[in-house]
């Protein structure tokens, strides 16, 4: 966008504040979540559920902590060294957990419906997420 040079600050602002906000919404909401599936009865379902909630949860605070601690201390800020690519790292992992969990739930309600008499076994789910997220730590690690 063309925009008058005075309004960057502004969106800067409004943008940080935003995410800001949202940040704290969901690491307050996510730890609820979790307890409120907790209780539920145990299902592959309510599993996916709280596997979401966790991988949001970390998604939001690793980061969010280390950022906070990069700011309030005398860190030389180099993108290259190892310790400063520990945000990325939790981030794409968490956050890919988490896409491929909701992908997951979608595939298992739809197996229910298309094949109402197949059975979904859950230690293929927890195969499947313990393989993915090995996959994610890897490739996110370099290797």
């Amino acid at each position: 966008f063309d925009l008058d040079p005075s309004y960057g600050p502004f969106l800067n602002y409004s943008l940080g504040v935003f995410t800001v906000s949202c940040a704290l919404v969901s690491t307050v909401m996510n730890p609820m979540i979790f307890y409120a599936y907790c209780k539920k009865q145990k299902s592959i379902k309510n599993f996916l559920f709280k596997v979401i909630a966790m991988s949001d949860l970390l998604t939001n605070l690793l980061p969010a902590v280390f950022i906070s601690y990069a700011f309030l201390s005398k860190i030389d800020f180099n993108p290259h060294s190892l310790l400063n690519r520990i945000p990325e790292f939790f981030c794409c992992t968490f956050g890919c957990i988490s896409q491929v969990t909701v992908t997951l739930m979608a595939v298992t309600r739809m197996m229910k419906v298309i094949r109402p008499f197949f059975i979904v076994k859950f230690k293929w789910v927890i195969t499947y997420i313990f393989f993915y997220a090995l996959y994610m730590i890897l490739g996110n690690a370099g290797f």
